[in-house]
């Protein structure tokens, strides 16, 4: 987990529907507050109490925000610690009921102050009663790298969710598809020829660090059968660590020469995804696909982060191309992910232990509100009619309309463009009849084969959980060009 100095949360919902009440907030790190003497602040002031009792070590006073003020964009607890520290546990003190105790938020940090890196997002956090206190290990996450490959079809980017920093730079020919999705809107296309994704970190270690721990490498496969190796991902110019499927077996080698450790029939075919994961449990590692393990274990505490570039799709010196799909591709260090002798494949993304889920990341967030350009705004940009049809669209509202608009965040700068997810409901049947996500760089989207005799409702949803969603009603789409 990168050290940072600020710790921020927000985007806060209750377990009821009024006010939030917290009695405690201590952040920890190998059982060790780093809070202590740092300065605990709220963007906007409570209702009742003080905002110091959340950081005095007691769970005796409490402080609570109405809610229509916890509920104000840009509320937010803010940690300062100082300096940059590591935090691994995050532990939560409630008021008098489980009601006001927070069910879902964000988790957010930076160095600056100004621009802000999601960590994850926190779900399901149970209630510990009365002036009691819930610890949640861990709940930035073991996950190094989370690439979902949510996006459009055609598009040829993709971010990373889990904590490493760095760049996922796709390669080749290499571009999303909407045709094999696991979770989400699309998932990773490679063509066997020269398509793969390369994931470097800013920072050395931090993208797979393992020494001799646990450690996990999941994502799902679709793969079109070949008599040569396909590497699904490797690591290191070297490769000292990868994943090859050859003729519908599955291998997994290590060290330059490619020494075989763990082989066995994969299942893998070109009509579906299938769940393929490497763990690593008490020096023990196993491959598994389906949940199922395949050949024998092996036991090593290797070090295998001597090099920490990762390439999804191709081994080193871009050779062995993959062909086929992958999607949900995740890394978890210092912790597996998955039941060591065996397991059911998630059917949702997966959430992690004690309420930890994954969460897209957040490039910068300032205070202030997202919202929709007005539908009178002319669209931006002309698009192509030959733009593909979303993955959601409903065939039985198909017309030759249009309606393409930005979805930006008001604040400082001004009208910041962002990447989010954007829905299309009809507004008699109250149908979701489209979706698609916004470019990260300019904001615009459009939504293409709607029937132009309806009127639509759009609102753009906000994943990093910072903000509400934001509505434009009563809108009637365009000609399609």
């Amino acid at each position: 987990m990168p050290a940072a100095r600020y710790w921020r949360f927000t985007g806060f919902v209750p377990q009821g529907t009024g006010d939030l009440e917290l009695s405690e907030w201590a952040l920890w790190e190998a059982g060790v507050r780093v809070d202590s003497g740092a300065v605990l602040s709220a963007t906007i002031a409570p209702t009742t109490g003080m905002v110091s009792a959340l950081s005095d070590g007691s769970n005796a006073a409490v402080c609570g925000w109405s809610t229509s003020r916890h509920t104000l964009p840009g509320f937010a607890l803010i940690y300062d610690l100082g300096s940059p520290k590591d935090v691994d546990e995050l532990r939560i003190g409630a008021g008098a009921s489980p009601a006001t105790f927070p069910l879902a938020f964000a988790v957010q940090h930076s160095n600056d102050g100004f621009t802000w890196g999601v960590a994850t997002a926190i779900r399901g956090v149970e209630w510990p009663g009365a002036a009691s206190t819930v610890s949640i290990a861990q709940p930035f996450t073991t996950r190094s790298v989370v690439i979902t490959f949510d996006g459009a079809h055609g598009d040829a980017s993709a971010l990373n969710a889990g904590y490493a920093a760095g760049t996922v730079s796709f390669a080749g020919g290499a571009t999303l598809t909407t045709a094999f999705a696991r979770f989400g809107s699309a998932a990773l296309a490679l063509n066997g020829s020269n398509a793969f994704v390369a994931v470097t970190p800013t920072r050395d270690g931090e993208l797979f660090a393992v020494g001799p721990g646990d450690f996990a490498i999941g994502c799902h496969v679709r793969y079109v059968l070949d008599a040569s190796p396909r590497c699904i991902w490797g690591f290191g110019e070297a490769s000292p660590f990868r994943l090859v499927v050859n003729n519908g077996t599955l291998r997994l080698e290590e060290s330059s020469s490619g020494s075989l450790r763990i082989s066995g029939a994969s299942g893998l075919n070109a009509t579906e995804l299938k769940h393929v994961l490497v763990q690593r449990v008490a020096g023990v590692i196993r491959v598994f696909v389906d949940g199922v393990k395949i050949g024998s274990d092996y036991s090593s505490t290797a070090n295998y982060s001597t090099s920490q570039l990762l390439r999804i799709g191709c081994n080193r010196g871009d050779s062995w191309f993959f062909n086929g799909t992958v999607d949900e591709f995740e890394i978890s260090v210092g912790a597996a992910l998955y039941d060591h002798a065996g397991f059911t494949p998630p059917v949702v993304r997966p959430t992690l232990p004690s309420g930890r889920s994954n969460a897209l990341p957040l490039r910068t967030v300032n205070t202030g509100l997202l919202r929709l350009t007005t539908p009178y705004d002319p669209p931006p940009v002309k698009f192509s009619n030959f733009e593909p049809r979303i993955r959601n669209h409903r065939r039985d509202f198909e017309g030759w309309g249009r309606i393409a608009r930005t979805v930006k965040e008001k604040g400082s700068p001004l009208n910041t463009p962002v990447r989010r997810h954007v829905f299309c409901m009809d507004m008699l049947t109250c149908t979701v009849v489209a979706d698609t996500w916004s470019d990260e760089s300019t904001g615009e989207y459009v939504l293409n084969d709607l029937d132009p005799t309806r009127k639509y409702t759009v609102f753009a949803y906000d994943h990093t959980l910072a903000y509400r969603a934001v509505i434009a009603d009563n809108l009637s789409p365009e000609r399609m060009p």
